[in-house]
């Protein structure tokens, strides 16, 4: 998308339209039927990806048009904001969360909302008082964490600690 340059019937001054200026001599820029049908089916096409019926009476639709666009990125099967929960963002960037609770055993597998298609980058946990948390062992899908007491002793069953993983 760009001026219509390439035809100098146009009467671009200095690349830009004109409204010209007679006393100047400068006559007025006149739109090339390519050039703007160009341009309306450019914005036509970004309506119609976004849903919205053109209108010649509305001037709002383009930016509305952009902001469906963008918003669609963050909404439907990219999200889930329950808890376990994830979002994934447009590049590829996956951010998932949960909170979990061992039962009978210090170690806990906790599986993911959905399966990081090539690796978990980073991930994070909030431990409760007086716990530590790590993790280990890791796939694509899970992850394993360990509980133990601030003091290094296991912690055992009934620990409940919020994670927060990173992956694409």
């Amino acid at each position: 998308m760009d001026y219509p340059t390439s035809d100098p019937t146009v009467g671009l001054v200095g690349g830009k339209f004109t409204d010209g200026n007679p006393a100047g001599g400068v006559a007025a820029s006149r739109d090339s039927a390519s050039w703007a049908n160009l341009v309306t089916d450019e914005l036509i096409g970004l309506l119609t990806e976004a849903g919205i019926v053109p209108s010649d009476a509305d001037n709002t639709q383009v930016l509305a048009a952009i902001i469906a666009i963008i918003g669609q990125q963050f909404t439907g099967s990219n999200q889930t904001l329950a808890n376990p929960g994830y979002q994934k963002l447009p590049g590829g960037l996956i951010v998932q969360w949960g909170t979990v609770t061992t039962n009978g055993t210090t170690t806990k597998v906790v599986t993911f909302p959905v399966t990081f298609p090539t690796a978990l980058l980073a991930d994070a946990v909030i431990p409760p008082d007086n716990n530590l948390v790590g993790g280990q062992g890791s796939t694509a899908s899970t992850r394993t964490y360990t509980t133990k007491t601030t003091s290094g002793a296991a912690s055992g069953a009934g620990i409940t600690f919020n994670y927060i993983a990173l992956g694409h």
